[in-house]
């Protein structure tokens, strides 16, 4: 399983939607989901958002502040329960979100901040947490994470 943080909401549903079309174009469109597409249907029947209902039955679920309690609570479930191999999650869920993973990818260490209109970087502990994400310890005993940053960053976060 796979945590993709991203800086923004509009960015999870981008991101997952772009997963699954370079995966339709190698005719590999069902790789991320681990159940049969009977078995997740009535899952996403109870989905309210419909782009997040096409990509659940693919395998791949988004998470941000825009989606209801239930549609969150769904993901969740079907993360957890292994049905779902890839999670996108908005920085803002960060502190909110219960799921684990083997490898974890940060897209980006930096937010649009459209009060001040700068490109403004994450808190160290913000990146820390997402780290933190990559552990599993009853199923696996290694993780690993992906860090995408400027390369004016990169010494940085190798310390």
């Amino acid at each position: 399983p796979v945590i993709v943080f991203v800086p923004s909401r509009k960015l999870s549903r981008m991101t997952a939607i772009d997963i699954l079309t370079f995966a339709a174009a190698e005719q590999k469109q069902d790789r991320f989901l681990h159940i049969t597409t009977a078995e997740i249907e009535p899952f996403t029947k109870e989905l309210e958002d419909q782009t997040l209902k096409e990509t659940v039955l693919r395998g791949v679920a988004y998470l941000h502040e825009g989606l209801s309690h239930k549609d969150r609570t769904i993901v969740e479930e079907l993360y957890t329960a292994g049905a779902l191999q890839v999670c996108i999650v908005s920085r803002s869920m960060l502190w909110t979100l219960n799921l684990f993973s083997y490898l974890v990818i940060i897209m980006d260490t930096q937010y649009y901040n459209g009060q001040d209109h700068t490109y403004d970087d994450y808190p160290i502990v913000d990146v820390l947490q997402m780290i933190g994400r990559a552990n599993r310890p009853l199923k696996e005993n290694d993780a690993k994470v992906v860090l995408m940053c400027l390369s004016s960053k990169k010494d940085f976060f190798q310390k």
